[in-house]
């Protein structure tokens, strides 16, 4: 299903990839070290290092810096947005290539933020509603931030656990189903981390509910074996 629509837009943007904005996400990593950059890209590169150098003035970071590089680049070129992408990538892997530690370093920091909640980064509502926002605002954050925090640990720890057989997981069997599960969120969540850098919910929406079910099915199949375990039988007559 993914070959014949990489195969689709290789027909039709001449890149064999699943989205045209392949370049574009990816610079999200290499802005951070785009100095890297061979000199044949040195108009794109003065114009990310610009634009760079604003964010991290008024936001502290870089993430989608690259959105603001855009329209200067498109109006320096010439291109269309598919050949700026196209471009682009072409710089990425050229980046990349030369600094592949950095560009891990990137791909690691952004593997562990997939596992924040979907709108705690900087780009949505939380942490903003947390800092300015009234106090049911506040609460609702809060609360929301705390559940999600707490099913994302007990998604990701629980397998560690049945790994080493102890008996905090004995009151489940393991399926083919959670192996699916699993898979499919941690593929997501190391897919996105190699194409772009920071938070981006297009890529969590998908999984996150199933990671709140399974976690929520794991808890209360924990609670429900430790209090009958706990319960005090009833004597005869009682």
């Amino acid at each position: 299903m993914l070959i014949p629509w990489a195969f689709f837009q290789y027909k039709r943007i001449g890149q064999f990839v699943l989205s045209p904005d392949l370049g574009y996400d990816m610079t999200n990593h290499t802005v951070k070290f785009i100095e890297a950059a061979p000199e044949r890209y040195a108009d794109l590169k003065e114009i990310l290092i610009e634009n760079r150098t604003v964010k991290l003035r008024t936001r502290h970071d870089t993430y989608n810096c690259v959105a603001t590089s855009i329209p200067e680049m498109l109006k320096l070129r010439g291109y269309k947005y598919s050949d700026l992408c196209k471009e682009l990538g072409e710089m990425n892997f050229a980046v990349i290539r030369l600094e592949p530690l950095l560009y891990l370093n990137s791909v690691l920091r952004s593997f562990v933020t997939f596992f924040k909640p979907t709108w705690y980064g900087r780009l949505f509502g939380i942490r903003s509603a947390v800092t300015s926002g009234g106090f049911i605002l506040k609460t609702i954050a809060l609360v929301y931030a705390s559940f999600h925090l707490c099913c994302m640990l007990v998604f990701l720890t629980v397998p560690v656990f049945k790994l080493l057989k102890t008996r905090w997981t004995a009151f489940f069997t393991w399926t083919s189903e959670l192996s699916f599960i699993y898979l499919l969120v941690l593929t997501t969540g190391i897919s996105q981390a190699f194409v772009e850098c920071g938070e981006n919910a297009r890529y969590k929406t998908s999984v996150e509910p199933l990671v709140i079910c399974v976690a929520c099915w794991i808890l209360i199949k924990f609670a429900t074996v430790f209090f009958s375990r706990n319960k005090k039988p009833a004597f005869i007559g009682q």
